[in-house]
């Protein structure tokens, strides 16, 4: 005959929150746009701006995030520009 030990509740206690923010997502993205082959620009922007602009969503977005878009792509083309 066996002896049942008493169950007790168990707690488990993570240190640290597992990161899945903005910037991970941001970054998940990104990479897979680099690996679909869309221009560097874009995905520079995306990660500048933290969204994407596309013909779809540009008229949700407000001014000032496509103004926003603009400049980032923009930077990215004057930081690539051919010497």
């Amino acid at each position: 005959m066996s002896k049942r030990l008493p169950c007790r509740n168990v707690i488990v206690m993570f240190e640290e929150e597992p990161k899945t923010g903005p910037v991970e997502i941001s970054r998940t993205l990104t990479d897979a746009m680099e690996r679909a082959g869309f221009h560097p620009a874009q995905v520079f922007a995306v990660r500048r701006c933290g969204f994407v602009l596309t013909d779809a969503n540009q008229s949700a977005l407000t001014a000032d995030q496509r103004s926003r878009w603009s400049e980032a792509v923009g930077e990215w083309y004057r930081l690539n520009a051919a010497s």
